[in-house]
């Protein structure tokens, strides 16, 4: 683990009086956006630059810019998704009030996403294992 990354990280969000709890998804959030490296805490490219990582912390503190940068969404296509309109969650984000509802939906379409992307998995492997299994 790079100390200087993580420490730097670290300060920042001591900074912004940041849930500590809640580091390991921020961290998750870092590597699927690629600025920090996938198996271990360092940074991908150049040290990360502070106003970079403060933009990337607006993005994982609002739901709406999170979910949206995490599934590779257009603000558009997010709320086609989750029955919303495309200004809809605009006026959200920018008046900074997420309803209850929202936020479920967000939460339950990560969560379909997540799924989706697990069930592909084993379908993969049962194909394989099948090929296997009909070739002895």
């Amino acid at each position: 683990m790079n100390k200087k990354c993580k420490d730097e990280i670290e300060a920042f969000l001591k900074e912004q009086n940041f849930d500590f709890d809640q580091y390991e998804n921020f961290i998750e959030y870092l590597k699927s956006r690629g600025v920090i490296a996938d198996n271990e805490i360092s940074f991908t490219q150049k040290p990360l630059k502070r106003e970079n990582l403060e933009k990337i912390y607006q993005e994982y503190i609002n739901p709406i810019k999170r979910v949206s940068k995490q599934l590779n969404l257009t603000y558009k296509e997010l709320a086609e998704q989750i029955g919303y309109s495309e200004s809809g969650l605009k006026n959200a984000i920018f008046s900074g009030k997420t309803s209850n509802s929202l936020l479920k939906a967000l939460e339950l379409l990560v969560q379909n996403c997540e799924l989706k992307r697990k069930l592909e998995l084993q379908n993969e492997i049962l194909k394989n294992l099948n090929i296997n299994i009909k070739g002895f």
